[in-house]
């Protein structure tokens, strides 16, 4: 009797200029937002609001990246708005949950840093845009692209997380058995010291999880017979994850995937052998019972493979180099502050780094799988602009800021002294000193 959790992304990148002339590309990032707000997130969002009213055992948790939300508040307010009309409906029923995640849906958790101290920043940004938006202080976690290791898992339970999703490989493994771990199964992250932690361990059924995207997309499979898929499964639990349905509406394919929703809906909360749950639920359920324990190191100079887009495959050599650039720029943009980090972070969306993937790669688990550029140099062209653009902008604001002197004048009355020590830092910024008024004045004139 498996515990079935349903979840989704939604994630829109701010895409890069392929000119050059600014660093994003406003025109189709408003484009491509605008049609899949009117077309699919706000008809599909309406869809799971009716499913989660009139089923009352339907469960379902989104995951959106800070880049999503941004997008919506800029170009159609609407999505927050189905939003937010889907959490009212389910959030206090446990209907429906919200995830958290690195903000801009990068890498950050992959930089070279021991204390991964971007990756933090990216996660509390998040989490205080929840918050801003939803009013709502998520308590599971999903990575981007469900990357996983021993580190990540151990940053995410200091933060108090109660759960985490992860994409299963061959590295992540039985601390017992030293097999890769079963997706059916309630696994604890490993401590620093080896001894388990309370954070609860999600795999994802990767194959379930592509076969419900191929019912949005014409397949031909049943509720009925996807239920008997999620139950002969067997195991604790069946965590479900992927892109958010982008069927449009007024089409065919749309009307099939409505009614196999509603069908799916009434199987799931009326047989006794699936039992709807969403990760924080089932972290609670499970937090009192002795779980297997998933060991995956995090090995020097590592990239997820999902950044690649075929599993078992690590990143190309571009991917690599433009990715370290990227993060080198860390240390400076922060420095600069303002204006200059924020562009820093926009870079870091792993978006830009799948655009060069070679054709035919799989675009799973990315977000919109829309490529704007017509080819993979002009994605490398784009990405590598921004990228220097931003080097020479963050390299110039600091050489500024480190050779500028602010000249200060003290006037104090003509009885009134400096002390001649203890000024400390002050003291550097000083150009003279006068002690009579008149002496000031004449300085001035």
């Amino acid at each position: 009797m498996p515990l079935l959790t349903l979840c989704f992304q939604l994630h829109q990148p701010f895409r890069l200029s392929p000119e050059g002339t600014s660093l994003f590309w406003d025109e189709k990032n408003r484009e491509i937002f605008a049609q899949r707000a009117d077309r699919c997130y706000v008809p599909t969002l309406r869809m799971f609001s009716d499913l989660v009213r009139t089923h009352y055992d339907f469960k379902i948790c989104l995951s959106l990246s800070g880049t999503f939300i941004e997008q919506a508040e800029l170009y159609q307010p609407q999505v927050l708005d189905a939003l937010k009309g889907l959490l009212h409906l389910g959030g206090d029923t446990r209907q429906v949950e919200f995830l958290e995640q690195p903000y801009y849906f990068s890498y950050a958790s992959f930089f070279a840093d021991p204390c991964k101290t971007e990756f933090k920043e990216q996660v509390s940004l998040h989490r205080q845009k929840m918050h801003d938006i939803f009013g709502v202080k998520p308590t599971a976690f999903a990575n981007t692209g469900l990357s996983y290791n021993n580190e990540i898992a151990n940053i995410v339970a200091d933060m108090g997380f109660r759960a985490i999703l992860c994409e299963p490989t061959d590295k992540t493994v039985d601390v017992r058995t030293r097999t890769p771990i079963l997706a059916n199964e309630v696994h604890r992250a490993i401590g620093r010291k080896g001894r388990p932690r309370k954070l609860a361990v999600l795999p994802r059924n990767a194959a379930l999880s592509r076969r419900l995207a191929l019912n949005f997309n014409g397949d031909v499979l049943t509720a009925g017979q996807y239920a008997d898929l999620v139950h002969d499964a067997g195991g604790e639990v069946m965590a479900l994850y992927g892109d958010f349905p982008l069927v449009e509406t007024g089409t065919p394919a749309y009307e099939k995937m409505v009614e196999f929703w509603r069908s799916l809906a009434e199987e799931v909360t009326t047989r006794t052998d699936i039992v709807p749950a969403n990760p924080t639920e089932i972290a609670e359920w499970f937090q009192i019972t002795e779980c297997p324990m998933v060991d995956c190191p995090d090995p020097v100079d590592s990239l997820p493979e999902t950044m690649s887009g075929q599993p078992g495959t690590p990143p190309s050599h571009a991917q690599w180099v433009l990715f370290r650039n990227i993060e080198s720029l860390e240390t400076d943009a922060k420095r600069a502050g303002g204006d200059l980090v924020r562009r820093f972070r926009y870079l870091t969306t792993s978006d830009h780094l799948q655009y060069l993937r070679e054709n035919g790669a799989s675009r799973e688990l990315i977000g919109d799988p829309i490529n704007p550029y017509d080819s993979v140099a002009t994605a490398t062209y784009a990405l590598t602009h921004a990228i220097d653009e931003l080097f020479h902008a963050v390299r110039s604001f600091n050489i500024l800021k480190k050779s500028a002197r602010t000249p200060v004048i003290v006037v104090t009355p003509e009885t009134g002294r400096l002390p001649s020590e203890g000024m400390g830092q002050f003291a550097k910024y000083v150009s003279g000193k006068s002690g009579g008024l008149g002496e000031v004045i004449s300085a001035l004139c």
